[in-house]
């Protein structure tokens, strides 16, 4: 494997990794003293505090007018590309994501609040979507530069889903309220540099896929990372087979303080590897009015006991 001299340079010399990183690193932290930058972000503070939007005058110009947004990404990119350019291989300490026609840079988190500058590719889609997504989180966006067109989805006050198709250039503001509203790009004519402003509620209730034709809800996962992670373990720990999995899992899925799709999760694996603990877990769940589990398990083991009358004999079907 070839290694440019530089980078093998680089990794060479730790001091100079370390000047590198510092330099990024205070180029950086002289951004955040600007005036206009640290009003910003102490607004952001308290919009993670749970303040909207409106009363927060510095970040609700960022998100609405255009040339506040455009002063605030060059004061970032006048800070930062001279620093790289003193020291190209250092890295920048902030989140980064790149998928192809994506890229996503994290200016700013706390609690549950990001405000990430993101950019979108020219490209064209042919294919109209048939479903549309609705996350529990508030999403500001404004279009620093670019073009791009697609479509808006809203859920009506009868549950029914609206698709809109829009167009949206430099300068507009983009607003999504939180499992009501979202929107999709479709086609970009020139590639679009956004600044993208999530607020996800602390406990966020789950995703919602509804289907364009007929308002149908088609799926439904936890919006939670933590939950998302936990239904993970729970596939693998049933994936792997161990008896002594059941009694841990059976224990999870009756706490009502995890969330609903974990405990649901836990329940179709115990189910998985023993029938009897996952119809009595069913049992259990069922009984309790309260528990939001209650009556999807109620129904599952209804069907089970139908399609199986065999397994009858391993458990008594709730009232």
């Amino acid at each position: 494997m070839q290694v440019h001299p530089a980078i093998a340079a680089l990794r060479a010399d730790p001091p100079l990794q370390r000047r590198a990183t510092a330099e990024v690193e205070a180029a950086l932290c002289l951004w955040d003293q600007h005036e206009h930058v640290s009003a910003v972000h102490g607004d952001l503070l308290r919009y993670a505090a749970g303040e909207d939007l409106t009363r927060l005058p510095m970040l609700a110009s960022l998100m609405a007018e255009l040339p506040v947004a455009q002063d605030y990404v060059e004061s970032f990119t006048s800070a930062i590309i001279p620093a790289l350019r003193e020291q190209p291989l250092a890295e920048v300490p902030l989140r980064q994501s790149h998928s192809p026609g994506y890229s996503r840079l994290l200016l700013w988190q706390e609690a549950g609040v990001t405000l990430s500058l993101s950019t979108y590719e020219p490209v064209v889609s042919t294919i109209e979507p048939e479903t549309a997504q609705f996350v529990d989180c508030e999403r500001t966006e404004l279009i620093v530069s670019g073009e791009a067109s697609g479509w808006h989805f809203s859920v009506c006050d009868q549950g029914r889903v609206k698709a809109d198709r829009k167009s949206w250039r430099q300068g507009d503001s983009i607003r999504c309220h939180a499992r009501r509203e979202s929107r999709q790009f479709l086609e970009v004519q020139r590639s679009v540099t956004l600044l993208q402003l999530i607020r996800t509620a602390k406990r966020p209730a789950p995703t919602l896929v509804y289907n364009l034709t007929d308002s149908a809800l088609v799926q439904q996962s936890s919006g939670d990372k933590r939950a998302s992670q936990q239904v993970m373990a729970l596939g693998v720990l049933g994936a792997l087979g161990n008896s002594a999995a059941i009694a841990p899992m059976i224990a999870f899925a009756s706490d009502p303080s995890h969330d609903t799709t974990a405990r649901w999760e836990a329940v179709r694996q115990v189910l998985a590897l023993d029938a009897r603990a996952g119809l009595n877990l069913l049992s259990e769940l069922s009984s309790c009015q309260a528990d939001p589990l209650a009556q999807p398990a109620r129904s599952l083991h209804r069907d089970l006991l139908q399609r199986q009358p065999e397994l009858a004999q391993a458990n008594v079907e709730p009232a």
